[in-house]
């Protein structure tokens, strides 16, 4: 869809190729938004979250789930790329903005002191998966006998809470949190009759 990340953040669809439209939206969530987490920095968008939020560090054990293999990534041409920058440029103009706030926030932040952040980042999740024993499945698709995609799925063997959780996808997260909600409530409409 065309710019749906401007049009996501409330940008109606006929300004998508109005400059000044855009323009005004663009410093509009600028205001409304501190921080921007860039997903190919995601460690060191991390770190200023948890900086930004006054977090320890065990309040951000992330592991990549569905992470597709590098080598069976689409490559686009030059000429795909080209015209998607032109379909897209209102989002392009979005994320360029935010990208160049956050690298000013890293050099704010400290180069060398986000490197040390992201490295403490790393070996701790490191330590949540052995503590949790989180194992990796890599599940491939093969095309013509080519691979053309593969995906890394965890599993854990551990009954803890968070280990559990933390190896869910996004709709399992979201069922098991609306059956806990639905749990709490039918226990506090049972105990008030």
């Amino acid at each position: 869809m065309r710019s749906s990340m401007l049009r996501d953040l409330g940008l109606e669809t006929d300004k998508i190729d109005n400059q000044t439209a855009v323009n005004e939206k663009i410093n509009e969530i600028d205001k409304d938004f501190h921080l921007v987490l860039i997903k190919e920095r995601f460690p060191e968008s991390l770190v200023l979250l948890k900086h930004h939020l006054c977090w320890d560090k065990s309040n951000f054990v992330t592991l990549e789930l569905n992470k597709l293999n590098p080598e069976t990534k689409p490559k686009l041409s030059q000429e795909s790329r080209k015209f998607l920058e032109g379909y897209l440029a209102a989002d392009m103009q979005l994320y360029n903005h935010f990208k160049s706030k956050f690298e000013q926030q890293i050099f704010d932040f400290g180069e060398e002191k986000m490197k040390i952040e992201v490295d403490i980042l790393h070996k701790y999740n490191k330590n949540f998966e052995e503590k949790c024993g989180i194992s990796q499945d890599i599940e491939m698709v093969v095309h013509e006998g080519k691979v053309v995609e593969s995906r890394i799925d965890f599993a854990t063997n551990s009954t803890d809470i968070y280990c559990r959780l933390a190896v869910l996808e996004n709709e399992d997260i979201t069922d098991t949190a609306m059956e806990l909600q639905k749990e709490r409530a039918m226990k506090i409409l049972s105990s008030k009759n």
